[in-house]
């Protein structure tokens, strides 16, 4: 192999480490910290200063001459670095898990990512000056040629990280997959196979038996049933008792979508959220052989229950693993069909009427920021029967910086001329949910609901339950619509105050 090709793959192989890593760091700190702008911007500035004092470094480094040498020493740091990544990833995440999610995210990232990525973009300005030594051609040639073998790693295992690699082998394994692509440069790109460097080899060596060792060993909580990982987050099917809701110590079954649980399940199937009884209630407003739509089928409690009401569901799911769950773990019908799509893009192209469409939708702790905008909502109004409702479940923040993003959707709806409930659940603003029924020219009548749960008491008094649309604060609001694409930034406060109680209560068993 002549040095062009030799380098040419070793460029590729360590762009491909590169995102490994990144990828499988950037899900590890978002399962705990959440995915909003604080947090997102806070990871690419730690990735990007990173690697540019890397290249710095590298750079400073060309001019002492040991090209080889150095890129053996920067390997072994790293394979160091990654060796060590199931075991300091925990403990950095718990360090900074009570600090500002953005803080604690960059912080974990700088303990966890930054020095691999460090070693690795470090390496790049010798390999240029290593191939310079021996071509013809002008270093600027060189540099593309490397930088083109970079990305293209880059890219290509981006791609197989987050569809096959974690999905299939999870973080750890993929770690270790990660390691061994730098045994391979160390050992077959780099190595003269002379009697000197069989002392890092044998290290190398030794860093797969112990890593095989940490696999084996891995303390998992034995709660946790089934776990997955993947371009759309973490997920756990968990085996919890009930005491989280003031309930029994009876264990039931808990969905968790970046460690935020989604839906809790007793042992007769039913849902433990208050909002679980309140909204297939407002649903229920519809009579037998309605047409409904639900965007989000979580462990399809909700399903159920509208099914119990003889309505003609269609559903949305964004997450494959989610129906595969659903069916394997929460009792949701096999025969069942889901339609795998994003809930704006399925709006989007639908042709249907529906009598009913739910948005019953969060990423782990966040809203789909695309639906709520004002061309979101006035294309699912469009997908309306004339007497037809909107049911969307959100946060319960409606005072404050928290509640300016459910002002701002209320405000956008009022906009667009539509007619609007808000109804809270029971209890403060941080631990309620806030139901908001929309509908084209006609107010809901409640009072006629089908929907009816003989282990729960019936809603009643609803003049009591709706809050009054007077009262909310709409001048200190914004109208959200695509182009301003401000309801990232508005539904941070409230994604990172539930994210902070999701960690006080399940961070520690999830960190063991």
């Amino acid at each position: 192999m002549n040095k062009g090709s030799k380098y040419f793959l070793t460029g590729f192989i360590i762009g491909g480490i590169l995102a490994m890593i990144t990828m499988v760091s950037i899900l590890k700190i978002e399962s705990f910290f959440g995915n909003s702008i604080s947090v997102w911007s806070s990871t690419i500035g730690v990735i990007c200063l990173s690697i540019i004092l890397g290249l710095v470094y590298g750079t400073v480094r060309v001019s002492k001459n040991k090209y080889l040498i150095d890129m053996k020493r920067l390997v072994i740091i790293a394979s160091f670095f990654v060796l060590i990544f199931p075991i300091i990833s925990p403990s950095a995440i718990s360090l900074f898990i009570d600090v500002p999610l953005g803080v604690g995210a960059a912080l974990s990232l700088a303990t966890i990512l930054a020095p691999i990525l460090f070693c690795l973009s470090s390496t790049i300005p010798l390999m240029v000056n290593i191939l310079g030594m021996h071509q013809t051609v002008n270093e600027g040639t060189i540099s593309a040629f490397l930088l083109s073998s970079i990305l293209s790693g880059a890219l290509v295992f981006s791609y197989l990280t987050v569809f096959i690699l974690l999905p299939k082998l999870g973080i750890s394994m993929s770690v270790f997959l990660a390691l061994a692509m730098l045994f391979l440069v160390y050992v077959l790109l780099i190595v003269d196979y002379n009697i000197r460097n069989l002392g890092p080899v044998a290290l190398l060596g030794f860093c797969f038996v112990f890593f095989g060792f940490i696999l084996e060993k891995e303390n998992r909580d034995n709660k946790i049933i089934y776990e997955s990982d993947g371009l759309l987050g973490n997920i756990k099917v968990v085996d919890q008792s009930a005491e989280i809701f003031g309930q029994s110590e009876e264990v039931g079954r808990a969905l968790f979508v970046d460690n935020s649980l989604q839906n809790f399940i007793d042992h007769s199937g039913n849902s433990m959220w208050h909002w679980s009884h309140l909204l297939p209630t407002i649903i229920g407003t519809k009579p037998q052989g309605s047409k409904t739509l639900l965007f989000g089928l979580g462990a399809g409690s909700l399903y159920n229950q509208i099914k119990s009401l003889n309505h003609d569901i269609d559903v949305v799911e964004k997450d494959q693993r989610i129906w595969n769950l659903a069916k394997e773990y929460f009792n949701f019908p096999m025969d069942e069909d889901v339609i795998i799509a994003d809930a704006r893009q399925y709006l989007n192209t639908c042709k249907e009427r529906y009598d009913v469409i739910c948005f019953d939708l969060f990423e782990g702790d966040s809203p789909p920021n695309n639906l709520y905008t004002r061309e979101g909502i006035q294309q699912a109004a469009t997908s309306l029967k004339p007497d037809g409702i909107i049911v969307i479940n959100y946060f319960g923040f409606l005072e404050g910086d928290k509640g300016y993003a459910a002002r701002s959707i209320i405000k956008t709806i009022v906009d667009l001329g539509l007619k609007i409930n808000v109804i809270p659940t029971v209890g403060s603003e941080d631990s309620r949910n806030l139901m908001l029924v929309i509908s084209n020219d006609i107010y809901v009548n409640y009072n006629q609901s089908f929907f009816y749960d003989p282990a729960k008491k019936p809603f009643k008094a609803w003049a009591k339950l709706l809050h009054p649309i007077e009262s909310i604060d709409l001048n200190s609001a914004t109208i959200i619509t695509d182009e301003n694409a401000s309801m990232k930034l508005f539904s941070s406060l409230p994604s990172e105050a539930w994210r902070k109680a999701y960690n006080e209560i399940f961070a520690t068993d999830f960190l063991k």
